[in-house]
């Protein structure tokens, strides 16, 4: 009996594992794709921005609602909803006669996407709570494989024509059919109500009375919005550079050079150092991404963002489910609502920044915005530990 638990597990992990391949491989390909979406509907650099926070908006909006689900209804009943939202999504965009109509989709895609990938997480987790800080970073390992592959393969096929990016977009429905079949009819995942959420009226308010949750939350809120102003606005980067072939292998080179970043992660011990080391590392890169004289150094320094930042997702996420492991669907809920929130704060801003100055500055303001978030982080750091230090003191002399 044991055995074939055993080997129900590896068939679930391996599942989770093409899930997060499919999810990173869809995310890459809009970052890819977006700049070309607007330009061949003839929409400005704030259209675009408003385009890309509307994914961000729909999944900060729904994520904390799709939690809440997931511990009253089940995880397994949301995995299919949130899928379902997502291939609408996709469809709508694929099908889209204007921006207005793309918006729309993306949008819907974003209802679905946070909180499909929150709650297979947390199944994730539960499944492996012996390890799950390991776990998961080779789950956002493979994720950042699959963010490797797409932005070159719809470089290759789905934007040399003007709506070629619609087929890709076909694609992107038929992957995530597939991904929630394969989630939804797993029985490792199921329709299982949480035991402790049954005395909760609202879960997400008991998870925000915790002071270190919400810094993870705030941590997780720039470190996505930044992220997601590097991705998004690569293309348009080297465009404005005159080095127009290298925008998509710069989103490449992020999400490639992440897999070594999110492999180191998965044996890290001491998360909140280690948080602060990789924000450090990912300010280097991005002072060499904003200020480096040349193209191709600066597509290197983004390479060492992706290194720096490859560790914070999945640390976070782990750290945060363990101030509340018997609420894992509302602690990632809460976590991907942050993150989600900080990309539907920021897109717009960099949208009507870059109309109005260059992308290099909004490159530049991202710079600035990590060093203060890495500071800002050490310190709290360092003024938990005097914290720590100070009741165990205060525990010993009471004994």
């Amino acid at each position: 009996m044991s055995t074939k638990l055993a080997s129900n597990k590896k068939l679930f992990n391996a599942i989770i594992y093409l899930a997060s391949f499919v999810s990173g491989s869809c995310l890459a390909a809009h970052q890819a794709m977006v700049g070309k979406i607007c330009a061949d509907f003839g929409a400005s650099s704030t259209v675009m921005g408003t385009v890309i926070g509307a994914l961000y908006t729909g999944s900060f909006l729904m994520v904390v609602i799709f939690g809440e689900l997931s511990e009253k209804i089940g995880k397994k009943r949301v995995v299919l909803i949130t899928g379902l939202a997502v291939s609408t999504g996709a469809l709508t965009v694929a099908l889209a006669p204007s921006v207005t109509v793309v918006t729309v989709g993306y949008f819907l895609y974003g209802c679905g996407v946070g909180a499909f990938e929150s709650t297979i997480y947390a199944a994730f987790t539960d499944a492996n709570p012996e390890n799950s800080n390991r776990y998961m970073c080779i789950a956002q390992a493979i994720y950042s494989l699959g963010a490797v592959v797409s932005p070159i393969l719809v470089g290759q096929f789905f934007l040399g024509q003007p709506f070629a990016w619609k087929n890709a977009y076909i694609v992107i429905v038929a992957a995530f059919v597939c991904s929630t079949t394969l989630v939804f009819t797993r029985k490792n995942i199921t329709n299982q109500v949480s035991p402790a959420a049954k005395g909760e009226k609202l879960v997400f308010l008991k998870l925000l009375r915790s002071p270190t949750l919400v810094v993870y939350m705030l941590v997780m809120l720039c470190y996505l919005g930044f992220e997601s102003g590097i991705t998004y606005w690569a293309v348009n980067y080297f465009d404005e550079l005159g080095a127009s072939e290298l925008g998509t292998y710069a989103i490449s080179a992020y999400w490639l050079v992440s897999i070594a970043g999110r492999v180191v992660g998965s044996f890290i011990k001491r998360e909140r150092e280690a948080l602060c080391l990789s924000l450090g590392i990912a300010a280097v890169g991005m002072g060499l991404t904003a200020l480096a004289p040349s193209p191709v150094i600066k597509l290197v320094g983004i390479g060492i963002v992706g290194l720096g930042f490859a560790p914070a997702y999945p640390t976070l996420l782990g750290a945060g489910v363990r101030q509340f492991p018997q609420f894992s669907g509302a602690t990632f809920s809460v976590m991907t609502f942050s993150g989600a929130l900080g990309g539907s704060l920021f897109q717009p801003l960099f949208g009507s920044l870059v109309a109005a100055t260059s992308t290099q500055f909004v490159y530049t303001a991202i710079f600035v915005g990590i060093i203060v978030m890495a500071v800002a982080l050490t310190i709290n750091v360092k003024c938990e530990d005097r914290l720590l230090a100070r009741r165990a003191a205060e525990c010993a002399l009471e004994k």
